[in-house]
């Protein structure tokens, strides 16, 4: 039996909001001169401010969520973005070690996809992340299409997971670049496990006069 982690968004909202009378206040009214240049600088607060962005989206912080955004995108303007995932997953790895939690039990896993065979069934109705949870404890590939915000178009991928960073980006082995990529998981708008066939569902009853045949489920396509 495998254990995991819930989701740490799921941690973050099961906790109780922080009741402060203050809260509308801002913290600090002084202005400050301090300027921010070194890249050691920028990482420091680049990833204190994604922990607040995280804690704010679950009425945990203080801080006005469009200062937030605005300090966010003057920080993060030079950057590349395997500079911006290195920041968030430290950032995440901090965050879900101040939050905590207990694992759960892996049988609910089996339920979005299990192996029988060569094949592996799926829930079709799964998440992309539940999806690739499950590649990555399976050891499956999946095809998955992909936004490429670079070329503005959609695209097909076969790909063999690696690991999940910070809940938000799919590092993993593309079949058609032939090398390792680096996926954000907002852009997979589709996830289905190589050889893969969906979980059978009962038949609902119907009457004679409505009778149809079962709806036919397109699997995979050839990349």
């Amino acid at each position: 039996m495998t254990h995991r982690r819930e989701p740490l968004d799921h941690r973050l909202a099961a906790r109780e909001p922080r009741t402060d009378p203050t809260r509308g206040e801002p913290l600090v009214r002084a202005r400050s001169s301090v300027r921010v240049d070194r890249p050691e600088d920028v990482a420091a607060v680049m990833v204190g401010l994604f922990v607040l962005e995280k804690a704010a989206n679950f009425g945990q912080a203080r801080v006005n969520p469009r200062t937030l955004d605005e300090l966010r995108a003057k920080l993060t303007a030079d950057l590349s973005a395997e500079e911006v995932m290195n920041v968030e997953v430290e950032a995440y790895a901090i965050t879900d070690w101040l939050v905590g939690g207990a694992p759960t039990d892996g049988d609910d896993d089996e339920r979005v996809a299990r192996r029988d065979g060569d094949v592996i069934l799926y829930d079709p109705s799964a998440a992309p992340v539940e999806l690739i949870r499950r590649a990555l404890d399976e050891s499956f590939e999946l095809q998955i299409d992909y936004f490429s915000r670079r070329r503005g178009e959609m695209n097909t991928r076969r790909v063999r997971p690696i690991a999940l960073e910070a809940e938000t980006y799919l590092r993993a082995w593309c079949h058609a670049r032939r090398d390792e990529r680096v996926f954000r998981l907002n852009r997979i708008t589709r996830c289905v496990p190589i050889s893969g066939r969906p979980f059978e569902r009962p038949t609902p009853a119907v009457s004679s006069s409505s009778e149809i045949g079962p709806r036919q489920i397109s699997l995979l396509d050839d990349d």
